[in-house]
């Protein structure tokens, strides 16, 4: 899709250089496109946090100098919306407290020094039913794990309530460099199916369709292959493009259906899981085995080694890079997510979250930017490439002017922040950036 923007719009070739050193935005999959998932050694230590993006923070139920073991509850919830979170390892707690974040503030966290004395989690007797499952989907403390990290049984619950008619799989994954869950399509294929079916019969949908692009055609004809032409599971070939793999674009590409702004998949009868959630709801349901580790792509030219690796939630992401021989003379930036919607971090002792997809690490070169932005020029080019079709020019120069009420009017809160506005300016104005500040602060206009 990017190259067709760029002809149209006559996106200076020098400019696509400096932003991604020289590469396609759609590319750089290669990197770790065929490396099999591998686990990862475990590390001294792990920070694990409660923090989820909707409802109240987990309640710690631990505290320092208590030995835990894995899948065990370190933290409760306190709402409706909240899960229960598990210690990834067996250990002892050396502290409960705030914690850097990925996205740039500190949560509360439990610190775990990593111990030995693990045991496998033993199938379970027998398959539940609809509600059962959504409870058990939330005693095992799982999240969205495409990104948003939003609880998965609150999702299915209001599907559930909404009457939904369809679910679907996201296996989308339009990121650059980001591979993990085309890895899971590829590994995981028999428990992507028992998730998906086990997430029908949680949201009552009838029907199931598993969103795959084009660039992984092999991941399409491998499931297709696996489930019988008159299955309610179907799995969907789409046009790679970015961000097809945010939920409206999901919903519109495969079913034909217009999420309204300020709306829900649910309200046109539709439910959207990530492959690597499906796999976990598998997980949870067949083994008890609660959300403690996931698929991390680790990818970036200054790895000797990138790959997609199982890693234990609360891993430290400096230890995650030693997996894979970093070049530390030539990182330029590490960014935790993918190249245009995750967050370059300033510190390396920030923790995988559940809803860590990949970490990214550009070279010095690749990650050179050119001088401070200039003023807005008017020529459209944010609004051309706009998944939202939004005024980005607009929003952003109220935004400087601190008005906020005038940004969320014209659509602020509407922005799913994929990034393209940033990447296509020829004023190189942070947009994107820009309008994740100024959510936060429209946040507190409202109270």
């Amino acid at each position: 899709m990017f190259a067709a923007v760029w002809k149209a719009i006559g996106m200076p070739a020098t400019k696509l250089r400096s932003f991604m050193g020289g590469i396609h935005p759609l590319k750089r999959k290669e990197l770790t496109r065929e490396r099999p998932i591998e686990p990862i050694p475990l590390p001294g230590k792990v920070v694990i946090p409660l923090f989820q993006p909707a409802g109240k923070e987990p309640r710690p139920i631990v505290s320092k100098g208590d030995i835990v073991t894995a899948g065990q509850v370190i933290a409760e919830p306190q709402d409706g919306r909240g899960v229960f979170v598990h210690s990834s390892v067996c250990g002892k707690v050396k502290k409960v407290g705030r914690f850097p974040f990925p996205a740039g503030f500190f949560v509360t966290a439990a610190e775990v020094e990593v111990g030995e004395g693990e045991k496998p989690f033993p199938p379970m007797e027998r398959t539940p039913e609809g509600p059962e499952i959504i409870e058990i989907i939330r005693n095992a403390g799982i999240v969205g794990m495409g990104g948003a990290g939003f609880p998965t049984h609150f999702k299915l619950k209001g599907a559930r309530e909404a009457g939904v008619e369809f679910l679907l799989v996201n296996g989308a994954e339009c990121e650059p460099y980001l591979t993990a869950d085309y890895r899971v399509l590829m590994e995981r294929t028999e428990d992507l199916i028992s998730g998906t079916k086990l997430l029908l019969k949680a949201s009552g949908a009838k029907r199931a369709y598993v969103a795959v692009e084009s660039d992984k055609k092999d991941a399409y004809d491998r499931l297709g292959g696996m489930v019988p032409d008159d299955d309610v599971i179907k799995p969907v070939l789409l046009r790679a493009k970015y961000p097809q793999g945010s939920e409206k674009q999901l919903i519109e590409a495969v079913l034909k259906r217009e999420v309204p702004a300020g709306g829900l998949p649910a309200d046109v009868g539709v439910l959207v899981q990530n492959v690597s959630t499906a796999c976990a709801v598998h997980d949870a349901v067949a083994f008890g085995k609660p959300l403690i580790e996931r698929v991390v792509t680790l990818s970036g030219t200054p790895l000797k080694r990138p790959g997609n690796y199982l890693v234990r939630i609360g891993t430290l992401i400096e230890d995650l890079m030693e997996a894979a021989g970093p070049d530390r003379d030539n990182i330029g930036k590490v960014i935790v997510g993918g190249p245009m919607m995750g967050f370059s971090m300033s510190r390396l002792d920030v923790p995988v979250a559940r809803e860590t997809t990949g970490v990214v690490l550009l070279s010095r070169v690749e990650a050179e930017v050119e001088p401070s932005h200039q003023s807005c020029v008017r020529c459209g080019k944010c609004l051309y490439v706009c998944p939202m079709f939004l005024p980005t020019s607009e929003i952003c120069i109220a935004v400087e002017r601190g008005d906020y009420a005038l940004a969320v009017k014209l659509g602020l809160e509407n922005c799913m922040e994929c990034g393209s506005c940033a990447y296509v300016c020829p004023s190189r104005r942070p947009l994107v950036q820009w309008i994740k500040t100024a959510k936060l602060f429209a946040k507190k206009v409202k109270k």
